[in-house]
């Protein structure tokens, strides 16, 4: 099967995209917005478009033309490449390259993955060409069954739109032992508006009350960076937050192998932002640590409610503090948690169960052309 990969960021800033582009192995690789539609580092439009500020200068002054140049270019690319199917990561982007793969007869698997499904301003420009997309798209991937029904909502035929969350490497994330482990809580993700960063950091601090030897570990950033920092500073909470900014996957495994649990304030952004289904928790689980997060999203299917960890309603803060206390005090519960939650993880979330899942749609796409 030759297969197009397409989304909007680079392989090396979404793990997922790197996932599955490491394990579908596609013949092709297109960026589609990360860097303006290029293939493998190279144009797909022609001179003098290839060149930045021509094209820049098209799409700002003269969208519908821009839009027409684009849907030729990626007809002509495609049908010299004679590619079998294309799986696209994000609804925007889908609905993008939907007519030039539709004029070129390759079929279109489109991968949803939170705020494409949910943002206010994103569902109000792409209301029609979303219609259009799942029209025309093969199948629908949705990562949490709150996502299936949105999409749905908006448009998606019923038997399009399929169920299948991100995997996770058991291999890599593996071994932690909480009960072993000292009073280390750990979270991975952007500081983002969605993820809740100073909800998470208040319900910290009311369980450092109870227990004032708690540390909590904040690997990543984001655009709420400098809240986060006034946050600790207002909270005093200087000597018991560390911030290790981005990190690669194998210093996130082996810093979740030696936490207690992990914890995560997930919610609807005010602009309608939402998770899909963390991959954060996801790994966090695989490595056999207990998790407490929010009644938000997938996060409802990759945690099972006080067998693999604890959930609150979002804005509780304070519930989540409470159940903080319960494992930091609890390091035998948070081991049989972990345990829980690791097998779980290796039923329905291991990547090479998941990988298989897509290869499936993606050749019955390629089947059905």
């Amino acid at each position: 099967m030759k297969l197009l990969f397409i989304s909007s960021k680079h392989i090396k800033h979404a793990t997922f995209v790197r996932q599955q582009a490491t394990w579908l192995r596609p013949a092709g690789l297109l960026y589609e917005g990360y860097k303006p539609y290029l293939y493998n580092g190279k144009s797909i439009f022609p001179f003098p478009l290839r060149l930045n500020i021509i094209r820049i200068m098209v799409k700002n002054l003269i969208a519908p033309l821009y839009e027409q140049l684009y849907n030729n270019a990626l007809f002509r690319f495609l049908e010299k490449n004679k590619f079998d199917v294309t799986l696209c990561h994000y609804g925007p982007q889908g609905a993008n390259i939907i007519d030039a793969c539709h004029r070129a007869n390759v079929p279109v698997v489109v991968h949803f993955h939170g705020y494409d499904a949910f943002m206010h301003e994103t569902i109000k420009k792409y209301a029609e060409a979303y219609r259009n997309m799942f029209a025309k798209a093969s199948y629908i991937i949705a990562v949490s069954e709150d996502m299936r029904k949105q999409l749905i909502r908006l448009g998606a035929p019923a038997d399009k739109v399929i169920l299948r969350p991100c995997g996770v490497n058991t291999k890599l994330f593996t071994n932690a032992q909480p009960a072993m482990n000292g009073k280390t809580l750990i979270f991975v993700g952007r500081f983002t508006a969605k993820k809740d960063p100073v909800s998470l950091l208040k319900a910290f601090h009311f369980a450092r009350q109870s227990v004032p030897d708690a540390k909590l570990v904040m690997v990543g950033k984001g655009e709420l960076h400098q809240l986060v920092l006034k946050t600790i500073d207002e909270l005093n909470l200087q000597n018991s937050v560390e911030i290790l900014g981005w990190q690669k996957p194998e210093e996130v495994a082996r810093r979740m192998q030696q936490a207690r649990a992990y914890v995560q304030h997930s919610v609807f952004a005010p602009d309608g932002d939402s998770e899909g289904s963390p991959v954060s928790i996801v790994e966090a689980a695989g490595c056999g640590l207990p998790v407490i997060s929010t009644r938000h999203a997938g996060i409802k299917e990759s945690v099972i409610e006080g067998v693999t960890g604890y959930l609150v309603d979002e804005g509780d803060w304070r519930g989540m503090g409470e159940y903080m206390i319960t494992l930091l005090n609890e390091p035998e519960l948070a081991e049989k948690m972990g345990q829980a939650g690791r097998r779980h993880i290796l039923e329905n979330y291991a990547v090479e169960q998941q990988m298989g899942k897509i290869q499936e749609i993606l050749e019955k796409a390629r089947k059905i052309k």
